[in-house]
């Protein structure tokens, strides 16, 4: 049975109706053009998130979704439909085949290898549009930051780059169980001590 929220604005009330995307690529748009939706909260990281690469060529292939946090903190976005495509596993390794291929990248090779060949194409958003640098990008966001908060950030992505110490979310409608305990095992037993793994399970409003 879909659950329900109810949203309340000025003296208007109605609800809203969880139903699941019609697909993957509308799962996709929908979380590219609202990060915020990620719980950045869930990852231990403040603020909205900035999309610094989208189907971003890779070493071992395309990244659905790259964003970066206020605090300088990488989270890997991979978009699956759960149940439907029975090699959840290969989502699981795409993933961290990904974070190993941006491990130990410079944030100038970051930069110039992933966020500005982003920036520069047809998938960036609008709001973005015309910035060349991840730090342009940055300076469009509603972050705020100061001198200060802006060298800290930099100096944590530094680090996050060097010790592949990467966020990673799996985006589907729904998990079986064996996919959940999957991922259970991962969150509780890292592989090792810098990975985070999170699932996000996709819900939509109508």
């Amino acid at each position: 049975m879909p659950r329900r929220v109810l949203v309340t604005r000025s003296e208007q009330s109605f609800d809203l109706i969880e139903a699941p995307a019609p697909s993957e690529h509308h799962l996709q748009e929908v979380v590219k053009t609202s990060p915020q939706l990620i719980p950045a909260d869930d990852l231990g990281l403040d603020g909205d998130l900035l999309v610094v690469g989208r189907e971003t060529s890779l070493a071992s292939g395309y990244i659905d979704l790259l964003c970066l946090a206020r605090s300088g903190d990488l989270v890997l976005v991979e978009f699956k439909t759960g149940p439907q495509n029975p090699d959840f596993r290969h989502a699981l390794a795409q993933a961290i085949d990904y974070g190993s291929d941006l491990w130990r990248l410079s944030v100038e090779d970051f930069d110039r290898g992933v966020v500005q060949r982003y920036l520069a194409g047809g998938r960036v958003d609008a709001a973005f549009r015309g910035a060349r640098t991840l730090s342009e990008a940055i300076e469009r966001t509603s972050w705020d930051l100061t001198s200060d908060d802006r060298t800290a950030l930099f100096e944590r992505l530094t680090e996050v780059l060097q010790t592949g110490d990467f966020a990673f979310v799996i985006a589907a409608q729904r998990f079986t169980d064996s996919m959940k305990n999957s991922l259970d095992y991962l969150n509780l037993n890292p592989p090792v001590d810098v990975v985070r793994v999170f699932v996000l399970v996709d819900p939509v409003w109508d």
